[in-house]
């Protein structure tokens, strides 16, 4: 099977799996970067009758002990050989940078010729979740890079840099006529040789070498490329285009743009690149949509706001296999900033103005309307409360599901409940089952909250708080988490009623893009003052829903409205917002 030695932090990270002393354990959930599982990118797939001969050759490829880089150049030179440039001299020089051997049976495998990238799919399914989570490897798919593309207007002349290009794809989808108006960097060796190989299949005809360098393009020299490469010092581009590693934290660098202790590898790229734009140049980049709202990234967002021109942001349903963050497509230009920029989501675009965000604390992007802005500020004027105070709780991390859970009950087995269990008012009966032995688990919450005679709990992964009440003391796995309220004058299932409620999905799904439901946006939900008569009315609804008198739904929710004292013409706007999304 085709395999690559687990690198240093993996090895680390099973040692830590395995150990018994509770100090050592994980604390937070499922840790992807250990993870040896590999992913087909259905995503990244051009064309899905051409499945059945990628999987062909990766069952060629898992029963053959080839090493990958090897297996990446023979495919390469195969591809090569097919367009009739193999043998030609600047294609040879690139070629002979590489020490590794061609093997015989993969130069002339039949390989598929209508697919943007196959070399860049094929190393995305070769290379195990960790490794992809951990470098921030997931490329791009070709209508992200193209729904990106649109919005670039530079002339055919352009100058293009992707400071992150993996295997090429924002560069081979540019509308450049000459290979040398293409600049890549890379700190992933192969993905380089992969991005070479592809330039040279995008321009047959010509005689070159491509701009493609292996280096870290945040410790590159001024120019942002390495030492050696050849080139002037300090180039500006007229468009630069990326799609930055997420989720990697870097310390602060001497003359950092952010003054904070760590930024965002996303964050410290754009910033960089952005010194290498001409003026009026354009940069487009591909961010996690959280990037928009928490707080770790409000530094970043002043940066959008008043260090440039920021154009255009669109929010992206596509998402990437193995990732949950949602994308967004940012648009800038090297000018001084507008009073407005436009935010597109599904089709719909609104105007912001940048300083009503600067105006917020926080700095948040958010896609509203002025109607919405309006309610929402409304229905926080009414805001008595919040969940601050209250207990919260994760479910249990095994660190190892397949080894410690049983489909059926048995001797010394209790029933473990998961987030697919938990739905509005329910919880589904149980497909798992555990032994609940502490010394044997990687993390738990303490006793008192599972066994706790009520508390909520709700779906971790979900676009929207869904949330149930346990009032039988039972475990829950990871892909769930317990609240205990403790609001003042509001009973448990009343927390419930608010949380489930049509109004507050409206309040959640209007400032909150994540795909998970985080502890903190749950903290930023209002509650308002709610009179002992109010509170006594909803908790028996809530009670009568949970026992399954579902008929009383609309009696509950048009009570919550009344808690808010929402107008007839706001609620019937905020019902046609939901029913829209």
């Amino acid at each position: 099977m085709l395999t690559n030695r687990p690198s240093e932090a993996t090895l680390r990270n099973w040692r830590r799996l395995a150990v018994t002393d509770p100090s050592e354990r994980l604390q937070t959930r499922a840790n992807k970067t250990s993870s040896a599982r590999r992913i087909v990118p259905l995503e990244y797939l051009t064309h899905r009758r051409n499945l059945p001969r990628l999987q062909q050759l990766l069952a060629l490829l898992a029963g053959n002990a080839c090493r990958l880089p090897e297996v990446l150049f023979s495919l390469g030179r195969n591809l090569l050989r097919r367009r009739n440039i193999l043998a030609r001299p600047h294609v040879r020089a690139v070629l002979a940078e590489y020490p590794w051997q061609a093997i015989a049976e993969l130069e002339t495998y039949p390989l598929p010729e209508d697919e943007f990238d196959f070399l860049g799919l094929l190393y995305q399914c070769l290379k195990s979740e960790g490794e992809k989570n951990r470098q921030g490897s997931y490329y791009t798919p070709l209508p992200l890079i193209r729904q990106l593309l649109q919005e670039v207007s530079c002339p055919a002349s352009a100058d293009w840099l992707d400071p992150c290009c993996g295997s090429g794809a924002f560069l081979l989808a540019a509308p450049a006529r000459q290979p040398q108006q293409l600049t890549g960097i890379d700190i992933d060796e192969l993905a380089v040789m992969l991005a070479k190989i592809n330039l040279l299949l995008k321009f047959p005809e010509q005689e070159f070498s491509p701009r493609i360098f292996c280096a870290n393009f945040l410790h590159s020299g001024p120019d942002g490329l390495p030492s050696g490469a050849g080139v002037q010092a300090d180039p500006q581009y007229d468009c630069i285009v990326s799609n930055p590693p997420w989720g990697a934290c870097i310390p602060n660098r001497p003359g950092a743009a952010l003054n904070q202790p760590a930024e965002e590898t996303f964050s410290s790229i754009l910033q960089q690149a952005y010194r290498l734009l001409r003026p009026g140049g354009e940069l487009h980049f591909l961010l996690p949509e959280a990037a928009l709202q928490i707080k770790a990234h409000r530094e970043f967002r002043r940066f959008l706001l008043q260090d440039c021109r920021l154009h255009k942001i669109s929010a992206f349903r596509n998402r990437f296999a193995g990732v949950s963050s949602r994308s967004v497509g940012v648009s800038i230009s090297r000018d001084s900033p507008g009073p407005e920029f436009s935010f597109c989501r599904a089709g719909a675009s609104i105007s912001l103005s940048r300083q009503a965000i600067l105006q917020d604390e926080q700095l948040r992007v958010q896609c509203l309307s002025a109607q919405d802005r309006r309610i929402l500020s409304a229905l926080y004027d009414r805001q008595e409360a919040t969940l601050a105070g209250s207990t919260w709780g994760l479910g249990i991390v095994t660190g190892d599901n397949r080894g410690k859970l049983c489909d059926c009950g048995g001797d010394g087995l209790e029933a473990v409940y998961t987030g697919r269990e938990i739905s509005e008012y329910q919880l589904l009966p149980p497909r798992k089952f555990i032994r609940f032995d502490r010394t044997q688990l990687q993390q738990a919450a303490p006793d008192h909250l599972y066994r706790a005679p009520a508390k909520l709990v709700y779906k971790f992964i979900s676009p929207r708080p869904v949330f149930t009440c346990d009032q039988g003391q039972h475990l829950f796995l990871n892909s769930a988490n317990m609240l205990i309220p403790a609001i003042p004058g509001l009973d448990c299932v009343t927390v419930l009623a608010f949380l489930n409620s049509q109004l507050f999905r409206y309040i959640y799904q209007k400032q909150f893009t994540d795909l998970k439901v985080l502890q903190g946006n749950l903290l930023r939900l209002p509650f308002p003052a709610v009179s002992s008569p109010q509170n006594r009315c909803l908790s028996q609804l809530a009670q009568r829903i949970l026992a399954g008198e579902t008929s009383c739904r609309a009696e509950l929710e048009e009570q919550v409205f009344a808690a808010f004292a929402v107008p007839d013409r706001d609620r019937d706007y905020i019902l046609q917002q939901l029913q829209d999304s």
